[in-house]
């Protein structure tokens, strides 16, 4: 009997010997991932970071792929029939390179469940949807922002924006009922933002990683991004991309500071959402007191007057925050109501500094010519 057993097994001996000989000479670890595509000076880039508090679940999920829709029309945003999904995720944070110029908006993203490796796939409220809108502009860089979305295995009482992606993203997963989903690894879910930060401390922390992490081994990138300017947030729900870069610029000053003053109050969950309506309609009497014409008026001075105070509060200025973005003509009459081009920020940095640093010769110009006595 034992004669007999023998040969079969040194034949499974063998077979194993085999396989641990092709496993060895392998390359599989060595194999090095693709060189991202060279970026496109004609197209821009969004940065965001999305994490997704599943139901029955513990701790966040950081999503490895959003979907993103470009806004050609207003309907766009809740009834486009295709999406883009980001094309570069590192370390939590993701991207969309060489993206075409034009408003676009979050509608979605995809996470992993767990230790399982199942995918959770999460459509958007239409009202956050609204929050994510940014715009792009050829060789720039913007922050979609720090986005925490608690979700929902409810997909029955679904709005009008997410039973129409969920159809898109998820379509297997939406003709099933919950458990049926659950056995075949299908998960599809509703969320809501519970916050959404895209402040400008925020988006020079997640483009200074880029550039020291994410895209080390890519110095075109890495490079790239250092050249190009950064837009700290993006345009208030609503906006058209008709609108000055001083409208965009002065609408994300103001979710910035209004959001910050509705956290102060004791809504951090609604901030951002309040934040927005008040600046609709700030952002309207804005343009209908002809300040997009002309900033040096009573009324734009006593806007800008406003904002001052509240980012002094926050430990900055608006003649800082007007140099840093390039914004000539605010940086002018911030100038001409007597404020300082060499008052430091909370940072220790002018604005002046911060103009020279951010590539600004314009209004460096106007800030030394400014400092002379």
């Amino acid at each position: 009997m034992k004669r007999l057993m023998r040969p079969a097994v040194t034949r499974t001996f063998l077979v194993c010997i085999g396989l641990l000989l092709l496993a060895a000479i392998t390359p599989v670890s060595s194999a090095k991932p693709l060189p991202l595509e060279p970026p496109d000076p004609g197209r821009g880039i969004i940065g965001v970071k999305v994490k997704v508090f599943p139901p029955a679940q513990t701790g966040w999920g950081s999503a490895d792929v959003v979907y993103f829709v470009r806004v050609v029309e207003d309907s766009d945003r809740f009834g486009a029939e295709g999406v883009i999904s980001s094309n570069y995720v590192k370390g939590g944070q993701i991207y969309l390179l060489n993206a075409k110029p034009g408003r676009y908006v979050a509608v979605g993203c995809e996470f992993v469940l767990g230790t399982a490796g199942d995918i959770g796939k999460v459509a958007f409220s239409r009202a956050d949807i609204l929050q994510s809108e940014v715009e792009v502009t050829a060789g720039g860089v913007v922050f979609m922002g720090a986005i925490l979305a608690e979700s929902s295995t409810n997909t029955q009482e679904l709005d009008q924006a997410q039973a129409h992606y969920l159809r898109i993203i998820a379509p297997a997963a939406t003709s099933k009922g919950f458990m049926a989903r659950a056995f075949s690894g299908d998960y599809a879910y509703t969320a809501v933002f519970t916050s959404i930060v895209r402040d400008q401390a925020v988006a020079k922390a997640f483009w200074n990683k880029a550039i020291a992490k994410h895209f080390k081994d890519e110095p075109a990138w890495s490079s790239g991004l250092a050249a190009r300017s950064l837009t700290p947030g993006g345009i208030a729900a609503g906006s058209t991309s008709t609108a000055s870069s001083s409208d965009r610029f002065l609408s994300v000053v103001c979710v910035d500071v209004n959001t910050a003053k509705a956290r102060a109050s004791g809504q951090p969950q609604e901030a951002a959402k309040i934040a927005h309506l008040i600046c609709e309609s700030i952002m309207t009497d804005w343009d209908s007191s002809g300040c997009r014409e002309n900033v040096d008026q009573a009324p734009c001075k006593k806007r800008l007057a406003s904002f001052d105070g509240s980012l002094k509060s926050a430990g900055s200025s608006m003649l800082y925050a007007a140099a840093e973005a390039g914004e000539t003509s605010i940086c002018s009459v911030m100038l001409a109501m007597g404020s300082d081009p060499n008052a430091a920020i909370s940072t220790g940095k002018t604005p002046l500094m911060i103009a020279a640093e951010s590539g600004r010769p314009e209004v460096v110009e106007l800030l030394t010519k400014a400092s002379v006595p």
